[in-house]
């Protein structure tokens, strides 16, 4: 959505994904930090507030509701009308998002904005509202999307071992796009606008292991690559963590579009390797030693302690939110709410999740 698609900047969108990612966290920030997280938090909303405009309140459409099939045929502009309505029906929400998850690609920060919209108290749905509307509106109307066939060889890995993609994921041939951008989606507007295939009912593994796998391999990337972090490989897990948001809210859908994702960063970006750990220079351990390590001049040793058996995750989750929410760059905030909602859905990983927070501040710090 770069450049704008029918009037719509992206800005609009990253803005609104920023102030939702800082409010989300902004209870976990501690006190000495909390007035710089509400600044920022301030700022982000007053950036959003001048760049986003929403067409004037239209009068609603109602559709027939009574089956689910129903909005999942509705042209978008009268999905966008009745966007409220939908998202308070189970049956109409899932058809919502099996659309959303269904514009791989350029419609990825989309997918985000609807994945916070179902996590947002009342009050702010109804303040962010307009602008998913406007978002439905501009996307139906850009006439610029590729379309092809999702990457079909994400089918095996619903019936592999979790170790499988390991080596599938190697085997992925660099990009021969110019710059890792137009690689990133090229490779996942590969989907855009088609159909994405529906999970075998024969699979081994449910979608919201596999979905999980993948968001696994995205911080994965983040804690071994030495380039594109700050941009390229915070992407591959904000999107992907939203794709598994929507399979946690019973849209399978989302575990083939997790998949995507990652397999599109690593088409574009390359393959960093698997071995975990960051050279870190310290065998401490413990909270206390987690800090001084963020405090330090080799904030990376934060990351070795992380992986180290950190018992005292809850503290370091603490740190990492408070002080990803002072600082201004919006990337940070946004991986930093993805990786903590992915450690909530995966606990066994969760120190992985907490390492790659840990790594991308680090790198913002350093």
């Amino acid at each position: 959505m770069e450049g704008g698609t029918s009037g719509l900047s992206s800005l609009e969108i990253h803005a609104s994904l920023e102030v939702m990612a800082r409010y989300l966290l902004l209870p976990m920030v501690d006190s000495r930090r909390r007035q710089g997280a509400r600044r920022n938090l301030a700022q982000a909303a007053r950036a959003f507030a001048e760049v986003a405009t929403p067409p004037p309140a239209e009068a609603v459409e109602r559709t027939d509701e009574s089956s689910g099939d129903d909005l999942a045929v509705t042209p978008w502009p009268a999905v966008a009308r009745t966007l409220g309505e939908a998202m308070c029906q189970p049956q109409s929400r899932r058809a919502l998002t099996t659309r959303i998850l269904q514009q791989v690609g350029g419609a990825g920060h989309g997918q985000i904005l609807l994945h916070h919209l179902l996590d947002a108290d009342l009050h702010v749905r109804r303040k962010l509202l307009p602008h998913m509307q406007m978002f439905i509106r501009a996307f139906a109307q850009d006439p610029g999307t590729e379309r092809g066939a999702v990457i079909p060889q994400l089918r095996p890995l619903l019936r592999a071992s979790p170790g499988a993609i390991d080596n599938f994921l190697s085997g992925i041939p660099l990009s021969s796009a110019d710059t890792p951008h137009a690689g990133i989606r090229g490779v996942m507007a590969r989907g855009q606008g088609v159909a994405v295939p529906t999970i075998d009912s024969a699979a081994h593994r449910s979608p919201f292991a596999v979905a999980g796998d993948a968001c696994v391999a995205a911080a994965r990337m983040m804690l071994t690559a030495e380039t594109d972090m700050e941009y390229g490989w915070s992407h591959c897990l904000t999107l992907s963590e939203a794709a598994w948001g929507f399979v946690d809210r019973g849209d399978d859908t989302g575990a083939i579009v997790a998949m995507s994702y990652v397999t599109g960063f690593v088409s574009a970006l390359g393959f960093p390797g698997w071995p975990l750990a960051p050279a870190a220079t310290t065998q401490a351990t413990g909270i206390a030693a987690f800090r001084r390590a963020l405090a330090s001049a080799s904030p990376e040793d934060a990351v070795g302690i992380c992986l180290g058996g950190l018992e005292e995750r809850d503290a370091a989750w603490g740190e990492v939110v408070s002080r990803a929410s002072t600082m201004e760059d919006a990337h940070l905030v946004k991986y930093t709410y993805a990786a903590l909602k992915s450690a909530s859905r995966r606990p066994e990983a969760e120190a992985i999740f907490l390492a790659a927070a840990t790594r991308l501040l680090a790198q913002w710090l350093a």
